[in-house]
């Protein structure tokens, strides 16, 4: 559902303040030269870093400044509500910096059925936890 019928139809949708950073999928020093997330998710633009445990993976999020991006990867610095945003630019990285900002949920994708199934068979989301920054 897009964010424009959503908000047409009236329906509330769960918005979160978090802090914000940014990470290269093509550095290996950011990413650990990785082509793939925690989740199997291919590395690129689009793709959010977050703690599972209070965004679950597969969540489609509206981020200010960013655009769509889906809740599909980890990171050691990343818990609680922090966010880490991949982008290919190393300009746009240093340019946003680390930022308060409020996004919004609009939907989930496959990966959030996933992860669920995982937690159900006590397997948990920490299982696919990996550090991509240092």
């Amino acid at each position: 559902m897009s964010l424009i019928l959503a908000i047409a139809l009236g329906l509330r949708l769960k918005q979160i303040d978090v802090v914000a950073t940014a990470y290269m999928d093509n550095d290996p020093s950011e990413n650990g030269g990785r082509l793939l997330t925690s989740t199997g998710y291919p590395l690129g633009p689009g793709v959010v870093a977050v703690d599972p445990n209070v965004i679950p993976y597969g969540t489609i999020l509206d981020i200010p400044g960013y655009g769509r991006g889906v809740a599909a990867d980890c990171g050691g610095a990343i818990r609680h509500r922090r966010l880490d945003l991949c982008t290919h630019s190393r300009k746009w990285m240093d340019s946003w910096g680390r930022r308060s900002i409020t996004v919004t949920i609009v939907g989930y994708t496959n990966l959030h059925a996933k992860a669920r199934r995982l937690q159900a068979n006590g397997k948990g989301s920490h299982a696919h936890r990996r550090h991509h920054q240092g």
